[in-house]
């Protein structure tokens, strides 16, 4: 496959004079971006933490029903940092210069909720502990571990998205 690939852009770019290949690697550069970029979206902050919410209040729906013999057991960081999301979308939806670190800010604080809950849901299924909840472990785990990889590449995009396309025709 990776031979394939070598061998297809060896063929575009024989012949090419140095300018050429150096404004084929731009483009692609700059496709990544774009891609990239779409995390760094506020309506995707938004969302997350809104998911977020909705998700630890489910998992923790029977906490919410014992409320007051275990009010310690709910999960108020959780929430925390899903509140925490949603404002900071909205925040840098209303002006990305302002919003951009509260949104990033956010997204770290929501990434290392989810490498702990990673790392010791991992630990947990490793030292093959019965399945307890209404989730099996291995869902678990790589349900936490997508999560983990959204909220990194929401960090990583918006610390790199200095001025997105999206707010480039509006004025400052």
């Amino acid at each position: 496959m990776v031979r394939r690939i070598r061998d297809r852009r060896s063929r575009i770019l024989a012949g090419k004079t140095t300018s050429e290949i150096i404004a084929f690697y731009r483009a692609a550069g700059e496709e990544r971006a774009q891609i990239m970029s779409i995390f760094a979206l506020p309506i995707v902050a938004l969302g997350f933490g809104a998911f977020l919410l909705c998700a630890e209040t489910c998992l923790h729906f029977e906490s919410l029903l014992s409320l007051p013999k275990s009010w310690l057991s709910l999960p108020i960081h959780d929430w925390a940092a899903g509140l925490f999301l949603v404002y900071a979308g909205v925040r840098s939806r209303r002006d990305w210069v302002s919003g951009r670190p509260v949104q990033a800010a956010a997204w770290a604080f929501n990434l290392s909720l989810l490498y702990t809950a990673f790392v010791g849901h991992l630990e947990s299924w490793s030292s093959h502990v019965p399945d307890e909840g209404w989730i099996p472990e291995r869902v678990l785990v790589s349900i936490i571990g997508v999560l983990f990889a959204v909220a990194l590449c929401g960090l990583v995009s918006t610390l790199l998205l200095t001025n997105p396309s999206w707010r480039r025709d509006q004025p400052s």
